[in-house]
C-alpha cells in the first residue's frame, strides 16, 4: 500500500476515534411530560427520599461547571451540552411530549437500572419558546405533586425553561438538600444561569401545602402567592394578574404582604380585606431564588396551592390553566396578529352552556359574562390558555336569569361592547 494512502487511512482511524471518545448519543424520548414528571417525582420518594442519606451535593467546581452546561442547553448548543452533561455524570436527551406537539432538549442524570445515579435534577428547554419565563418545582414529594403541575403549566404557557428538583429537601436531614434554602444546589445554579440579565426570564415557583396545617387562614383558601420579597406592600402586577385569573377559575387565592393596610386598595384587590399577614408562613421570605431575582431587579411569583388543587386532576388542570394565563401576559414581546374567531357547538344542560373556542397555541383567553348588552359589565369567569384546537368550555349559569358569554383574547385590546 502506498505510503500516502496509509496515511490518509492512518488519518481517517485516528479521526473516527475521536469521535468515538468525543461525540455522545443522544437519547430521543416520546410520550406525555406529565406522566415523565411523576416518575421523576417518585425518585424523590425512593431513591432520594426524606432521611434517604443518598445525595451528594455538587462540589463547588461541579456545581460552576453545571452553570456553563446550562447555559449551552439554553443557547441550543447541544454538542458542548453533551460533553458536559457526559463529564459530569449527566446525559443530554430530547422528549417530544405527544399531546402538546412540543419538542424540548433535556438534561438529566445518567440512570442505572432505570434510576438516576444524581439527585441534582431534570432540566428542559423549549427551543421554540418566545415566553421569557421559568416554571419551578423545587420540592418534589414534599409538595406533592408539583412537578407534574409544573409540567402542566410549561406546556400550556409554552415557557422557555422547566426546573425540576431530584431530591427531597430533606433527603439527607432537615434542609439538606433544599433549593429554595441552598444556594449550591444545581437548581439554583440553573436558576441563576436561566434567569438571565436582570433577571428577565421571570421565575414562576410552584409549592404546596396542606390548609388543616394553617387553621388561622380564611374559609377555602387554596392558594397563597406572594413575590418572595419581605418588603412593605410588594404586589406585582404579575401577582395581581396571577390572583385574578386564579379566582376566575374557581381557586380562591389570597397573597402574603407586610404592613399592607387592610383597607388599601390592592389589598382589598387582592385580598378582599382579609390582613395579608395572615399569610406570612407561606411568604417565601428568605427563598434564595427569590432573592436572586430582587437583587438582579427582577420579578419573581411563589405560588402555594393547596392538596386537593394538585393532586386532583381536574383542579389541577383550573389551576395550570389559570398560572398558563398569568406567565403569557407577563411577555413583553408583541404578538402577533390574531385569527378571528367565533364560539360554536353551543350546548344547554342542566343549568350549564358548553360551547368550543377554537384557539391558537400558548395565547391567553378569558370567558366573560354579562347580563345585558347596555350597560352591565362583563364579569370573567373562566382563564384559558389555547393549544391551537378547539377547546370545550363548560360554564355554570345563573338560574332563571338571562346572561350573555363571550371569549376574549388577552393578546388583544378590550372589546369596545
Amino acid at each position: 500500500m502506498p505510503f500516502a494512502i496509509i496515511k490518509r487511512f492512518c488519518v481517517g482511524l485516528a479521526t473516527l476515534l475521536a469521535c468515538a471518545s468525543s461525540c455522545h448519543a443522544l437519547t430521543h424520548l416520546t410520550g406525555n411530560l406529565i406522566v415523565e414528571a411523576q416518575r421523576l417525582e417518585n425518585f424523590s420518594r425512593v431513591v432520594f427520599g426524606e432521611g434517604s442519606n443518598n445525595y451528594v451535593a455538587p462540589t463547588p467546581v461541579e456545581w460552576a461547571q453545571f452553570r456553563a452546561l446550562a447555559q449551552s442547553l439554553w443557547t441550543g448548543d447541544t454538542n458542548a451540552a453533551a460533553t458536559q452533561a457526559t463529564a459530569l455524570g449527566y446525559e443530554l436527551f430530547t422528549f417530544t411530549d405527544t399531546n402538546w406537539n412540543a419538542f424540548l432538549y433535556g438534561v438529566r442524570s445518567q440512570e442505572t437500572n432505570g434510576s438516576p445515579v444524581k439527585g441534582w435534577g431534570t432540566y428542559l428547554v423549549n427551543p421554540g419558546s418566545a415566553v421569557p419565563a421559568l416554571i419551578e418545582a423545587p420540592h418534589p414529594q414534599w409538595d406533592f405533586r408539583t412537578p407534574l403541575l409544573a409540567a402542566e403549566i410549561f406546556l400550556k404557557s409554552g415557557a422557555r425553561g422547566l426546573l425540576i428538583a431530584g431530591a427531597h429537601r430533606h433527603v439527607n436531614g432537615d434542609s439538606t438538600g433544599d433549593p429554595c434554602d441552598l444556594t449550591n444546589t444545581i437548581f439554583h445554579a440553573v436558576h441563576e444561569q436561566w434567569s438571565g440579565p436582570a433577571a428577565t426570564n421571570l421565575a414562576w415557583q410552584v409549592h404546596g401545602f396542606n390548609p388543616a396545617n394553617h387553621p388561622g387562614f380564611p374559609v377555602g383558601t387554596l392558594a397563597v402567592l406572594s413575590t418572595g420579597k419581605d418588603g412593605d406592600n410588594f404586589f406585582s402586577t404579575n401577582l395581581v394578574h396571577l390572583d385574578q385569573r386564579l379566582e376566575w377559575n374557581g381557586i380562591k387565592s389570597y397573597a402574603y404582604a407586610k404592613n399592607l393596610a387592610t383597607n388599601a386598595p390592592l389589598n382589598l384587590l387582592v385580598n378582599e380585606g382579609v390582613d395579608g399577614q395572615t399569610f406570612t408562613n407561606l411568604g417565601a421570605r428568605s427563598n434564595v431564588q427569590g432573592d436572586f431575582c430582587h437583587a438582579a431587579g427582577g420579578d419573581f411569583l411563589h405560588i402555594e396551592m393547596a392538596t386537593f388543587t394538585r393532586t386532583n386532576v381536574l383542579m389541577r388542570s383550573l389551576v395550570a390553566d389559570a398560572i398558563a394565563c398569568a406567565v403569557l401576559l407577563s411577555r413583553t414581546n408583541a404578538a402577533d396578529e390574531l385569527t378571528p374567531f367565533a364560539l360554536a357547538q353551543p350546548a344547554w344542560e342542566n343549568g350549564q352552556l358548553r360551547f368550543q373556542v377554537p384557539t391558537e397555541r400558548h395565547r391567553a383567553y378569558r370567558v366573560e359574562l354579562a347580563t345585558n348588552l347596555t350597560d352591565a359589565p362583563w364579569q370573567p369567569v373562566r382563564a384559558l390558555p389555547g393549544n391551537g384546537q378547539s377547546l370545550s368550555v363548560t360554564n355554570s349559569l345563573p338560574a332563571g336569569e338571562k346572561v350573555f358569554l363571550r371569549v376574549v383574547n388577552e393578546d388583544s385590546p378590550p372589546p369596545d361592547n
